[in-house]
């Protein structure tokens, strides 16, 4: 069988990155994160900009026409 691990022993694996690296994948996750929280809002400001520039054009165009119509 095989020996018990005592609690002195670090268990040290090779697949985990070093705290210097960690900390290099946190900011860059920062980063990231921050990029697309207002890449995202700035993709939902346009949405509504745009919808507001259509339903503006629509009140606009039909009360020019109401204008032209009333004026024949």
């Amino acid at each position: 069988m095989s020996s018990p691990i005592s609690s002195s022993e670090k268990i040290t694996s090779p697949l985990l990155p070093n705290p210097a690296q960690r900390a290099k994948l946190r900011r860059i996750r920062y980063f990231k994160d921050q990029f697309s929280r207002y890449g995202i809002m700035a993709a939902g400001m346009a949405v509504v900009f745009s919808l507001g520039l259509i339903f503006s054009t629509f009140s606009l165009k039909s009360r020019l026409y109401c204008v032209v119509l009333q004026s024949m």
